[in-house]
């Protein structure tokens, strides 16, 4: 279901932008010659498919931004107690 409400946010304008201009295209290629017409498409497709590459990125990116406040994304801490006279001790905390 994440992956569902991520294409529908993040992909599904873009998405939909593309195939309106597609049918447009289409429409004025029908009166274009063969040769033109298959190069005009074959770039068009191109430029479609970096453009929902680059909506995709910036999806990802974006929830990676909002699901953390901080810089960095903590993955494990590790804690230590150390006590070398049984009375004082020390802590120390690594975290990657």
């Amino acid at each position: 279901m994440k992956i569902y409400n991520f294409l529908k946010t993040y992909i599904g304008p873009t998405f939909g932008l593309i195939a309106s201009l597609c049918s447009i295209v289409s429409l004025i290629l029908l009166f274009v010659n063969n040769k033109l017409a298959l190069i005009v498409a074959l770039s068009f497709f191109c430029i479609a498919l970096f453009i929902i590459l680059c909506g995709i990125m910036i999806g990802i990116n974006k929830m990676i931004k909002d699901n953390s406040a901080e810089e960095y994304k903590r993955i494990a801490s590790f804690f230590s107690y150390q006590s070398s006279d049984g009375v004082k001790s020390t802590f120390e905390v690594f975290r990657m």
